[in-house]
């Protein structure tokens, strides 16, 4: 059986609470949320400093947006002692609409949020920022094709020799933080696996094999991966009788 409910989540430390909507098949599910404002304080402060407690129960969800509508207003928004930013009962897309009004009413309670953050977090924030638009060294300018100045050249052994002298040189002043302490073999393995995507492949005997790691079966099978990153790209049909699965 579908429960429709409306529910309010509240931070036990501050009192600052959420009401939101959700479907659901067992009541007991552990589900605080999905404002995006709840979902940073619940970051901030942990789960088990939050409380959710079920206010209204619906047999369809024509009532239930009807109820959270009721509740969540524009009046209510405007509120400190809540996490909402959204007008209740449409689905919770409101801030992204192209009104001026809505953008600022969602940025104003975020900088609300975010003075409460600590120091460290803020200053982690506030660099992020500072690197964008007209800040970013990048800005303005672009490097795609026909605009970056090497398009089409390549680097003559002289000046890989003068880059190649230049990382050096660069390496002898600045010690990476890693020098002296070599990643372990097991960390090495788990995040060889982590990024490693998977492939289907067919053998030149007609099996078809799933592929974890592209450049493990290569080197295993004696196969250029160049070559066979090209055959699952869809660029060459096929790299010694190995095919791309379709």
């Amino acid at each position: 059986m579908k429960y429709y409910t409306i529910y309010k989540t509240t931070n036990l430390l501050n009192r600052r609470f959420y009401i939101g909507k959700h479907e659901t098949e067992n009541l007991n599910d552990n589900y605080l949320g999905s404002g995006k404002l709840l979902k940073e304080a619940i970051k901030k402060y942990g789960e088990n400093n939050f409380k959710k407690e079920i206010l209204f129960i619906f047999d369809d969800e024509i009532s239930m947006n009807k109820k959270e509508n009721e509740l969540v207003n524009n009046i209510f928004i405007e509120r400190k002692d809540n996490y909402n930013i959204t007008i209740g009962g449409d689905g919770g897309f409101h801030h992204i609409n192209n009104t001026n009004a809505n953008k600022q009413k969602y940025r104003k309670k975020a900088l609300e949020t975010m003075q409460n953050f600590p120091d460290e977090l803020k200053e982690k924030i506030n660099k992020k920022k500072a690197r964008k638009g007209k800040n970013n060294g990048m800005y303005g300018s672009s490097r795609y094709k026909e605009l970056n100045p090497m398009w089409g050249k390549t680097h003559t052994e002289n000046s890989k020799k003068i880059q190649s002298e230049k990382r050096k040189k660069w390496f002898e002043n600045n010690e990476s933080y890693l020098k002296g302490n070599p990643c372990p073999e097991k960390t090495k393995q788990i995040l060889s696996e982590k990024n490693s995507k998977e492939y289907i492949l067919i053998s030149p005997n007609n099996e078809i094999l799933n592929i974890k790691n592209l450049t493990k079966f290569a080197k295993e099978n004696n196969l250029s991966i160049n070559c066979l990153q090209q055959v699952v790209s869809g660029r060459n049909k096929s790299h010694k009788g190995w095919k791309k699965y379709e």
